[in-house]
């Protein structure tokens, strides 16, 4: 746990958090390193904050819009299939607190006291060095934190099935999925090469792949069921001695099921 996390998610006001968003927020702090970047599972979100898993969701989607949490492109945990999320907010908290206690006293010789003549002149130049950065911004490309679709096509290209790209473009830019691409698209990725159902082709239209947020999933692993010879050979026999038929010969496919020849 991260003191420092936890003291700068007590920190946040009303006006940055809703109580729902800061009880989350308090989960990830809690469970944060000194770098304040953690990975729990959405599993383990829902039982720390006693939020379903559709709440979980949609907080940490909210959270992430107000930059206040932010992934680091990395996975982590057991399954190496957990995103790592940073909490972004806690060394400005840091830094404000650091200030607040160190920089306004006048004992220190670094506050704005008039007996060390330094104090209004260093104002003056953070007031003048915000200005030359407001006029410098113009200049910059303007940044929509939603609404965004250059990483679109990264994901369509590796998406396996092909299918209403024009609606899935408009989703995907309804929801500004662009700022988590990189943890959809290495999702989809070990889906295609672990994943039971993706690897037999039944992978889920894009589509609805997006609207469920299906990247959330967790991988079926689970290996295919296999029917020995001899029990498939008895369920045949079985089967075959209530409707009284037998057959005159048969043979086994490459599973284990047995194809009867009749007469």
């Amino acid at each position: 746990m991260s003191v420092e996390a936890t003291v700068a998610t007590w920190r946040l006001t009303k006006s940055q958090v809703t109580s729902t968003e800061k009880f989350f927020l308090m989960s990830c702090a809690n469970r944060a390193g000194e770098a304040h970047e953690c990975w729990p599972s959405i599993k383990r979100l829902c039982a720390d904050t006693g939020y379903d898993r559709k709440t979980v969701i949609k907080v940490r989607q909210s959270v992430i819009d107000k930059k206040l949490l932010e992934y680091s492109g990395e996975f982590k945990g057991r399954s190496g299939q957990i995103p790592v999320m940073r909490l972004t907010y806690v060394d400005d908290s840091v830094s404000e607190f650091t200030s607040t206690n160190t920089g306004t006293s006048p004992k220190n010789g670094t506050s704005t006291s008039p007996k060390n003549g330094t104090g209004d002149q260093s104002q003056k130049r953070d007031t003048e060095s915000k200005r030359e950065n407001l006029k410098e911004e113009p200049n910059k490309p303007p940044i929509s934190p939603t609404g965004g679709s250059v990483r679109f096509d990264d994901f369509w290209n590796i998406y396996p099935v092909k299918e209403a790209k024009k609606a899935c473009l408009q989703k995907w830019k309804r929801l500004g999925l662009d700022k988590m691409a990189d943890e959809i698209i290495a999702k989809v990725d070990l889906q295609l090469l672990n994943d039971r159902k993706w690897i037999a082709g039944f992978a889920p239209n894009p589509l609805t792949y997006i609207n469920q947020e299906r990247w959330n999933d967790e991988l079926d692993t689970r290996a295919r069921g296999t029917t020995s010879k001899q029990q498939s050979t008895d369920n045949f026999h079985n089967t075959m001695a209530k409707y009284k038929k037998a057959p005159t010969d048969g043979y086994y496919d490459e599973h284990g099921n047995f194809t009867a020849n009749y007469l």
